[in-house]
């Protein structure tokens, strides 16, 4: 990928949900590739959805620089598919990598699914880790320290008519102001989705 303009802040570096979102897409297409994409799991009425998800960055893309990122499936941890990313430039240098959780949920009912072909993950595990730890499942906050209350918009709504996965990393983002990001970038972020969130 090449990194446009939208894609940057006032830093003149990618947006962290921006590059996040990169990793959604490539997760798309290489499960496309295994047979397991949307309208494969629309057969057995099944949908993916993102659980957990750890980053860790090490340098951020800037305009125009091209990024290489490349995905690769796990094997199984309990109900959680797990796969991992790893972002480079150019010159192969590991700009930043994460690992991700995701589960398979009936279409009906909302809930985890226990499908057999699940079984056949472990067959797709590379042997390969950009980070070798399973995102770990986080304590809900403290509810007297909300802050904030964001109404969901059509924007923010995906394929399966809940909130898109990069639009919570980009409401947790705006919670700090302009101030905050002239001095900082996130290095480490992790994120539990609980639940789905629908308009």
């Amino acid at each position: 990928f090449k990194v446009r303009a939208d894609e940057i802040d006032f830093n003149g570096k990618m947006k962290f949900y921006r590059m996040c979102g990169y990793l959604f897409e490539m997760a798309t297409v290489h499960a496309k590739k295994l047979n397991y994409g949307c309208e494969d799991m629309k057969q057995v009425n099944h949908y993916w959805v993102l659980s957990r998800l750890m980053v860790h960055v090490n340098q951020y893309p800037s305009l125009d620089q091209k990024i290489f990122i490349e995905t690769f499936t796990k094997s199984l941890h309990r109900l959680f598919a797990l796969r991992d990313f790893c972002i480079t430039d150019e010159d192969k240098h590991v700009l930043a990598l994460a690992t991700s959780a995701w589960l398979a949920l009936d279409r009906y009912t909302g809930r985890p699914a226990r499908p057999e072909y699940m079984s056949q993950f472990h067959g797709f595990h590379s042997g390969k880790h950009a980070i070798r730890d399973v995102p770990a499942k986080m304590d809900l906050p403290d509810p007297a320290k909300l802050k904030a209350t964001i109404p969901v918009r059509y924007s923010d709504l995906d394929i399966n008519r809940h909130v898109n996965a990069g639009k919570y990393i980009s409401w947790v983002q705006d919670q700090f102001g302009q101030e905050h990001y002239q001095q900082n970038q996130i290095a480490k972020f992790q994120i539990n989705y609980h639940s789905e969130t629908r308009f």
